[in-house]
């Protein structure tokens, strides 16, 4: 959906012509709202692309571990590495805080991309529908 036009800036067709339907909700995200909004999902997304962009062990090269056990799923920590660079990425998205003990010092570890993640003790803390990309 682009903008707020007809068809949501796709096509000048009528609906009826269209291959899918268009979101008729009122409030429907569009590429021009999103452009405006600094704390959009477009934003986001863009953010992420330029983090991978800048840090190829983020990218399909390198090995990746998933490093919480099978049987506590969140927080979902992976590690990833390439050549001497090695990252953590841990994902919650359940609706309550998680924590996972993996003996991980903070202080070595350098926040790329972070919102709701901490750590204490050793332990991942991670806040309801929370993520975090970290460098080691």
């Amino acid at each position: 959906q682009w903008d707020a036009s007809i068809n949501d800036g796709f096509s000048t067709a009528k609906a009826e012509a269209l291959y899918l339907p268009m979101d008729q909700e009122a409030g429907r995200p569009t590429v021009a709202t999103q452009q405006e909004d600094p704390n959009s999902l477009l934003h986001f997304v863009r953010k992420l692309l330029k983090l991978r962009v800048a840090h190829p062990g983020l990218g399909i090269r390198g090995t990746y571990d998933i490093l919480s056990p099978k049987d506590t799923p969140y927080p979902l920590v992976i590690q990833r590495a390439l050549e001497d660079q090695i990252y953590y990425i841990v994902l919650n998205p359940s609706d309550r805080e998680q924590m996972l003990d993996l003996h991980l010092s903070s202080e070595d570890l350098k926040d790329l991309l972070n919102d709701g993640v901490e750590f204490r003790e050793g332990k991942i803390i991670s806040q309801a529908f929370s993520y975090a990309i970290l460098l080691d």
